[in-house]
């Protein structure tokens, strides 16, 4: 993916994630503890592990924790979001240029 570069930042020689989970988390005046019961999650460790970029959030867990952030799910990973969107309009302006290729090229035969 072109925008990954936009979206993995490196801490200690490790790829993250760029997320605002810890913003939003704090916004809301609540503990890793706490969101952490709140999704049935032994302890606060893959909370902290989410908001440090080192994991990402099951499908669920990131509806989850949308909700209880009150927030939508791409607002929390917004610069991956707004990456994957980047990268899809430029993969439907290349398929609308190839189908228009493969148009003129009917014609002309």
């Amino acid at each position: 993916m072109q925008f990954i570069d936009n979206v993995i930042g490196m801490y200690a020689g490790r790829h993250i994630i760029i997320n605002r989970l810890r913003m939003y988390r704090r916004q809301k005046g609540y503990t890793q503890a706490y969101v952490a019961l709140l999704l049935g999650l032994k302890d606060k460790c893959e909370v902290s592990r989410w908001e440090r970029g080192i994991t990402r959030p099951s499908f669920d867990n990131l509806f989850s924790v949308a909700i209880i952030y009150g927030r939508l799910s791409e607002d929390l990973y917004r610069e991956f979001y707004k990456g994957l969107q980047r990268e899809i309009e430029e993969r439907k302006k290349a398929v609308a240029l190839s189908c228009d290729q493969k148009l003129n090229e009917k014609k002309h035969k």
